[in-house]
């Protein structure tokens, strides 16, 4: 199927790592996570050694269109990795307690994805004293508190799944719960307004107006609204 979508694209070498993956259909995880994984030449007429310079091509196809469009094989990956990481991730959050560090909040959880065959390129946490702070709270050695705010990315077969979570230590307290509930509307209405054809500035202004109607016009400001996955 791969094949098919190229058509009569090649001979051309890529060491993009999302091409990589969507071309080895998931396969060719580096194996230095700082580095590209592999280099894949496309080339209908042989295969090249490892030694031998591959063939370079006066223009590299752009495979972003290609690999945003998921076939049947992926999206069953995909159902498939998100399932086991939510189970990941529940799992991880039972365990936390109060005293717990930041860094052992992460290491908690990502320990259990790792289990399950996934890298984890994002892994954050902030408690009591940081969520409310940071938007993106890079793990540090100071405790979770009476909450904490945890999120990661992670990979399994070229799939990103990115989940966020809160988890209260008794009777959240009142603000937290009024921060989770607002933006838990506003997620809802980006999901109500996500359909085939709309585009990503459409979002973006469902998303600014669902901030003003939980009266918080300006929060949209603060920090990114994430984007297409996958």
């Amino acid at each position: 199927k791969r094949r098919a979508a190229l058509g009569a694209v090649g001979p051309f070498a890529t060491n993009d790592p999302a091409d990589v993956r969507w071309l080895l259909c998931g396969r060719g995880r580096p194996v230095s996570a700082g580095s590209s994984p592999y280099t894949v030449v496309v080339d209908k007429g042989r295969a090249y050694p490892w030694h031998e310079a591959p063939p370079v091509a006066s223009t590299r196809p752009d495979l972003a269109a290609l690999r945003r469009a998921l076939g049947p094989e992926d999206v069953d990956r995909y159902r498939s990795a998100g399932a086991d990481a939510a189970v990941a991730f529940t799992e991880g959050l039972s365990e936390l307690r109060p005293e717990q560090s930041e860094y052992g909040a992460v290491a908690e959880l990502t320990s259990r994805l790792h289990a399950r065959g996934f890298t984890t390129p994002v892994a954050l946490a902030g408690g009591e004293a940081r969520a409310p702070v940071h938007p993106h709270p890079l793990p540090t050695s100071r405790p979770l508190g009476r909450f904490a705010l945890l999120a990661v990315t992670a990979e399994r077969d070229g799939l990103y799944v990115s989940m966020t979570r809160v988890v209260s230590f008794g009777p959240p307290p009142a603000e937290l719960e009024e921060r989770v509930s607002a933006a838990a509307e506003v997620d809802a209405a980006v999901l109500a307004a996500s359909r085939p054809g709309r585009t990503l500035g459409e979002l973006f202004a469902v998303v600014a107006r669902a901030y003003e109607e939980q009266g918080r016009p300006e929060e949209w400001r603060r920090h990114h609204q994430g984007g297409i996955a996958g």
